[in-house]
């Protein structure tokens, strides 16, 4: 069956590398499948059954309540076995979805037609309203400027990757009514904040982390992101609104009953705490050539330099920070105390965001993502008694409380809760955003006529 042999494909990562890889230790956790490609036995993957051609029986070694989300996820799609042309593949994928490729040429365009062959009284799903699609796939060099120009034109209805405009020309619709009308601002899903890992001194101690948190002027890094509009929302905490267990009004630190503004008073308090009553010196590390998030490193020095903190920038590649800010050792070499980045995930659920952020024994050498170098038996605990739990409203309720362990112990300092003005061609229909993929829901869009 297609569904099985889709699936069975995600173990071939030598020749189809990359992509999420959230079925293969739910379903393989000992590693003892080698993937199709390498395995011509006829039993495969001994996990999933196929006792008749309309049904797929899975057994997880282990419970694991996030299994349906991870089905969800377009790694699970159907391939069959006589069509798969392995690293190829996508430039040819067989379908019965409602579309089939009429042109492509890689990396510059592709053209979507009705599919003669879908159906779609066998599939309610999809309401597959446009007649045809086409994407023009732009270099990165001229992408910005010829995608604002497309855009506002009407020569193109959406950008299929987050905003599309760019910074001249979202301005310029902002202001502009007749344009503003087009813009939307859309939640990400992505929440920014910094982490202060907890293997460079002063970061290990609870009150010098609180004095940061409480030092910060939040309202000026939300207009480093970009304002209310194009940045996002005040975030008091670190868990993004649409995630299971999230409360937007959950405030440790009182960030939105004091306006975002610092409270040097109780900064102050925390420094004295710490054994710093005059400050302390430490080090940012932010991806150089990410704008916003340089600007709110800017924005954070000048919020800590007011209370006797003083802070180095260092500004390294975002390509390059796999190796340096998620490398723990480097991290403790270069002595960043702070690290701005940003943070979403996969599926809106539990597991989906907090084990890569806090879960101490997903630590690594390097790609490292629990910045704070989070290791707490309370934590860990919670984070197994959610995977064998079924009931949404207990979930929700170990989510909420970790995310309470988290502010408590001061590990990060969140920033926004990202949102970003998107523009919505005039022309565009049954346009809606969902949580499950922090945007517009494409398969959903229809057109008006021309």
């Amino acid at each position: 069956m297609s569904d099985l042999y889709g699936i069975e494909r995600l173990w071939a990562q030598d020749e189809l590398y990359g992509g999420p890889s959230y079925l293969q230790p739910v379903l393989d956790p000992d590693r003892d499948y080698k993937g199709p490609y390498k395995d011509t036995s006829k039993s495969g993957l001994k996990a999933i059954q196929t006792p008749d051609e309309q049904t797929i029986v899975f057994t997880l070694p282990r419970p694991n309540s996030d299994f349906e989300q991870m089905l969800a996820m377009t790694a699970a799609s159907p391939v069959k076995k006589e069509k798969d042309t392995k690293t190829q593949y996508g430039r040819n994928p067989f379908s019965n979805g409602p579309y089939k490729f009429e042109a492509y040429s890689p990396d510059k365009s592709l053209k979507l037609v009705r599919n003669p062959h879908w159906n779609k009284s066998s599939d309610p799903v999809r309401a597959a309203l446009p007649e045809a699609i086409t994407v023009d796939i732009l270099s990165s060099g001229s992408s910005a400027d010829v995608m604002s120009r497309g855009l506002m034109d009407g020569s193109y209805d959406l950008a299929l990757w987050r905003g599309g405009l760019s910074d001249a020309a979202r301005a310029q619709a902002m202001k502009t009514p007749t344009l503003r009308k087009n813009l939307d601002a859309l939640s990400t899903g992505i929440i920014r904040y910094a982490a202060f890992p907890q293997s460079v001194k002063p970061m290990n101690n609870v009150h010098c982390r609180k004095a940061v948190i409480y030092a910060a002027d939040h309202a000026v890094l939300q207009t480093a992101f970009g304002g209310p509009a194009a940045g996002g929302d005040i975030a008091p905490n670190l868990l993004p609104p649409g995630f299971i267990g999230a409360d937007s009004s959950y405030d440790p630190y009182g960030l939105l009953k004091n306006d975002g503004k610092p409270d040097t008073t109780k900064a102050k308090a925390e420094l004295k705490a710490c054994g710093k009553p005059s400050g302390f010196s430490t080090k940012i590390a932010v991806r150089g050539d990410r704008p916003h998030e340089v600007d709110a490193a800017t924005a954070l020095r000048e919020s800590l330099r007011k209370v006797g903190i003083t802070a180095e920038i260092d500004r390294i590649d975002s390509a390059q920070s796999p190796m340096v800010s998620g490398a723990p050792a480097q991290v403790r070499a270069r002595g960043y105390g702070i690290i701005v980045t940003g943070w979403s995930s996969d599926f809106p659920s539990l597991q989906g965001f907090w084990p890569p952020l806090v879960d101490g024994r997903l630590i690594s050498l390097s790609a490292n993502t629990n910045l704070a170098e989070i290791n707490t038996t309370e934590i860990n605990k919670l984070l197994d008694d959610a995977l064998s739990t079924t009931r949404s409203d207990q979930v929700a309720t170990i989510s909420r409380k970790i995310n309470q362990r988290v502010s408590e112990g001061a590990y990060h300092l969140p920033l926004v809760y990202e949102k970003q003005l998107v523009w919505r061609g005039s022309r565009l229909t049954n346009v809606y955003r969902s949580d499950a993929y922090s945007g517009y829901d494409f398969v959903s869009l229809g057109v008006t006529g021309s």
